[in-house]
């Protein structure tokens, strides 16, 4: 499974879906340098993943660091799955 581009999948189809053949891979940043998300579209997003990976995320988990780039979040999402016993 290819989760950079499930989540790539996920922003570009359901979260800015206004910027169509946007190119996002992992190095894509997420935040003010890169796609802009604001706190509302961070929130889809989130609910969008735990939705289609299986993983839960605390307020804890939810961080600057973690919304960094689209691999950082994808590594998030890869670490949730092992601890939680999901291939």
């Amino acid at each position: 499974m290819d989760i950079e581009n499930r989540i790539s999948d996920i922003i570009r189809d359901r979260i800015v879906t206004d910027h169509n053949g946007i190119h996002i891979d992992a190095a894509t940043p997420l935040l003010s340098a890169g796609l802009s998300l604001d706190s509302v579209a961070v929130l889809e997003l989130i609910m969008e993943i735990e939705a289609d990976f299986g993983v839960e995320f605390t307020d804890s988990d939810l961080s600057v660091d973690l919304f960094r780039t689209v691999g950082s979040l994808a590594a998030a999402v890869r670490e949730k799955r092992t601890a939680a016993g999901i291939q």
